[in-house]
């Protein structure tokens, strides 16, 4: 998705980081894992050693036993040399990411704990923090009725984002829960700056980026909804209806439910009530 086609209409965001900090290290995972260290790009490689770091960093500033890292990364059935393969990765990545080992100059952002490892992570050194931040302070907008100011932060902390997450990592486990669940955050924040979008009658900001957001998670129910909702505001009748059509299909197809006469119902209020005002959701399936 690209959030760069509007600016923000200037959002009071004192405190809020827009960019990487000044540490020794910086990490990105929004995307594709990237590290830097004093601004240059460290060359992580793939497998093991990658795999390794973006699970330590989906759980940044905390312990990460052993036993855990090696479920993360091979699910249910790791080989026996698991956690000599482990150890070898974590001493690999130390060498990238501390080549002279000047523990005074830059200490090992990686640390040794008595039952597993962890990874010291610098305040505003990590996107996923930056964009935790950012939506703590559009949730702080919204409940004090500055909903502009809301839709804004929703908008910088998604623009984080780039492109699929974490493509390289091959983890089963970490795809199968962490990632899982930091992409699923990531549709409730892109859903609740839609929803003050579209409250606010912006409807043109965010049909791009739903279309785009739909040909990456063509699940994601909700987001559907939103798209249809935003045509609908805009007077594109046919696509909205052609759509909805399309979400009928994929929830039979994909869960085995019979959701026409729940949508066609929601389609006759919204068609009435294109603001989509006081339209209740058709919530088939909670994806």
């Amino acid at each position: 998705m690209n959030f760069e086609k509007y600016r923000p209409s200037g959002a009071s965001s004192a405190g809020i980081p827009r960019g990487e900090s000044d540490a020794t290290y910086s990490y990105r995972i929004l995307g594709v894992l990237e590290v830097r260290r004093f601004g240059r790009r460290v060359d992580i490689p793939k497998g093991n050693t990658q795999n390794v770091l973006a699970a330590l960093l989906l759980n940044s500033n905390s312990v990460v036993t052993s036993d855990t890292l090696i479920e993360r990364i091979w699910g249910d059935r790791p080989p026996k040399t698991a956690r000599a393969v482990l150890q070898n990765s974590v001493s690999r990545l130390r060498s990238l990411t501390d080549p002279t080992h000047n523990a005074r100059a830059a200490p090992t952002p990686i640390v040794t704990e008595p039952n597993g490892y962890s990874i010291r992570v610098q305040d505003g050194a990590l996107d996923l923090h930056r964009f935790d931040r950012m939506v703590v302070a559009a949730e702080a907008a919204g409940t004090e009725g500055r909903m502009r100011d809301a839709a804004d932060l929703l908008y910088q902390a998604l623009s984080i984002w780039h492109n699929d997450l974490l493509p390289d990592v091959t983890a089963l486990g970490l795809r199968r829960v962490e990632i899982r669940q930091l992409c699923e955050r990531r549709v409730g924040v892109l859903d609740r700056w839609a929803d003050l979008e579209l409250g606010s009658g912006q409807s043109h900001r965010v049909i791009p980026e739903l279309r785009a957001a739909i040909t990456a998670m063509p699940t994601a129910e909700r987001l559907r909804y939103q798209l249809v909702r935003a045509l609908a505001d805009n007077q594109q009748i046919g696509e909205a209806s052609q759509l909805l059509q399309e979400t009928e299909t994929m929830l039979r197809e994909q869960y085995g439910l019979e959701a026409r006469p729940v949508l066609e119902r929601w389609w006759r209020q919204l068609v009435i009530r294109t603001s989509g005002e006081g339209v209740r959701w058709p919530q088939i399936v909670n994806t």
